[in-house]
């Protein structure tokens, strides 16, 4: 009898957490597991289109989040004569509590971290920050499983939550090498930059990204090099902050928002350089496709998943060094250079990310 896996995902629509669902649940598939995936809401233009069409995409349409509660301990309640493993891809919520207290024992329950924790608890009153902690504390205690996507979101789970290192295990995001095409669907407004000098950074608009600190670094790089671009990809609405930044800097023909493309290989494949202004990340998946497309790498430090992948590079830079970050792009716009990082890329092999995977799935006893 084939495993029953069910994925259960906020939505489909454009990051690094939806992207893990499509690569989870391709390779799931592939090894002959029957795979469902609840989306909790629907966006046009997600990645649904990506995913093997063995796999079962429901949608859970309902604004309100007890009811979606209740549709899936019903959905999940119809599946324990199988004893599914229930994938979470996204931090558990209070109402999986209640999941977890019926069903404990019927199914193998895993929660994936994606995340530093620090950011989020800094921001909360201190009431508010001792309610978390204490809500997701007896959660995780029921949980058969943590997945971490990096060593960093690891130490963090652990010390927050007080949990024991041994059901934790870090699984990083796999990167898929792509093949070129000759990227003839590409938006026109985008095609005379197969030309041009530009640097890319990948990611929503968010204060954790750090845009405006990128945009500083860029008014420094036109400076030496004015025929470069700065290029950002990345749903979320432009807020007034960035647009008057740019028209501060006289950069509004320079500066270019794509908002969310489902394919951005385009970019990879002619960017000059790739960079990162990023605060904290859990694991920086954009920065592991860049290195697949052997594009130089910046980024300053941050103490958690981009440290950790760039730990033996020259990439990192000190945070606020507005100066050094800027005389390395313009080095490397200028060099055309291309980096091998395949003895870093092995570690984030999709064999690597499914052999992980099943070992939770299949070493879970009932």
């Amino acid at each position: 009898m084939k495993k029953d896996i069910i994925i259960l995902t906020q939505t489909l629509y454009g990051g690094g957490a939806e992207k893990y669902v499509v690569n989870l649940s391709n390779s799931l598939i592939l090894q002959n597991y029957s795979v469902e995936v609840l989306v909790f809401k629907k966006i046009k233009d997600d990645y649904s289109s990506q995913i093997n069409n063995k796999v079962s995409i429901h949608y859970l349409h309902s604004r309100y989040s007890i009811i979606i509660s209740i549709n899936i301990f019903f959905f999940i309640l119809k599946r324990l004569k199988n004893k599914p493993t229930i994938i979470t891809n996204m931090r558990g919520t209070t109402v999986s509590s209640l999941l977890l207290l019926f069903l404990k024992n019927k199914i193998n329950w895993i929660v994936r971290e994606a995340n530093i924790l620090s950011p989020t608890l800094n921001n909360l009153s201190k009431i508010n920050k001792f309610f978390f902690l204490l809500k997701f504390k007896l959660i995780y205690k029921l949980l058969s499983k943590i997945i971490c996507v990096s060593n960093s979101v690891k130490k963090e789970v652990i010390n927050y939550f007080n949990l024991d290192p041994k059901k934790i295990l870090v699984i990083h995001n796999p990167i898929i090498k792509q093949s070129f095409s000759d990227f003839s669907t590409i938006d026109k407004e985008y095609q005379f930059l197969k030309k041009e000098k530009f640097i890319l950074s990948v990611g929503r608009i968010h204060p954790q990204k750090n845009y405006e600190e990128l945009i500083k670094i860029f008014k420094e790089v036109v400076k030496k090099t004015p025929e470069s671009y700065l290029v950002i990809c990345g749903g979320g609405t432009v807020n007034v902050e960035l647009k008057n930044l740019v028209k501060k800097y006289n950069l509004d023909k320079k500066v270019i928002f794509t908002g969310f493309i489902k394919d951005i290989s385009f970019f990879y494949r002619f960017a000059s350089v790739y960079c990162s202004a990023s605060k904290w990340e859990g694991s920086p998946n954009s920065i592991l496709e860049a290195m697949s497309y052997e594009l130089p790498i910046i980024a300053y430090e941050n103490f958690s998943g981009t440290d950790e992948v760039l730990y033996n590079t020259n990439s990192l830079i000190k945070i606020n060094d507005i100066q050094r970050y800027s005389e390395m792009v313009g080095k490397y716009i200028k060099s055309k250079k291309k980096i091998n990082y395949d003895h870093i890329l092995d570690s984030f092999s999709i064999q690597k990310f499914i052999s992980k995977h099943l070992s939770l799935i299949n070493s879970h006893k009932f």
